[in-house]
């Protein structure tokens, strides 16, 4: 984890582009992930850069999968499923390929150690900003993909 709390210091002291600013900005007033569609308020860079600092860092490995989402109906799906009720965070990242995984609306993140193993302080850190846009209570869905916000944020951010 002293890799990603590197990448969190780099996201924190960063200068951003205006164009980075403006997409962050662009998550105002869509819907939240919250089974009601509630509308995000204001989404600024200061906005995320607290959800960046106050982000947990763990490896799930004794966390239950079902406690990352917000969503009522997400919940019940995988706490009700009789194989998906017995994952831990740390097995569905490692299932499902994550190399992280944000708690919807919480401040808890995950981290598979050994997929970012191999990444640049650039590559964690742009994964620090996404997972704080679930922290704020957004889905990947709603991020129009996990590879798109990435693909939109790198060139911008670093």
């Amino acid at each position: 984890m002293v890799r990603v709390e590197s990448a969190r210091n780099f996201v924190l002291n960063k200068r951003y582009s205006a164009d980075c600013i403006r997409l962050l900005s662009s998550l105002s007033g869509r819907p939240l992930d919250d089974g009601r569609g509630t509308p995000a308020p204001t989404i600024t860079l200061s906005t995320v850069l607290s959800a960046v600092r106050r982000e947990v860092y763990d490896d799930g490995r004794s966390t239950p999968f079902w406690t990352v989402y917000l969503n009522p109906r997400d919940i019940n799906n995988v706490r009700n499923n009789p194989i998906s009720r017995r994952y831990t965070v740390a097995f569905a990242l490692s299932l499902y390929h994550r190399p992280a995984g944000g708690a919807i609306g919480g401040n808890m993140v995950y981290w598979d150690v050994a997929q970012n193993a191999g990444l640049s302080q650039q590559e964690l850190a742009t994964r620090v900003l996404h997972e704080a846009t679930h922290n704020l209570g957004f889905s990947d869905t709603q991020l129009d993909s996990w590879v798109l916000v990435i693909i939109k944020l790198v060139p911008r951010v670093f």
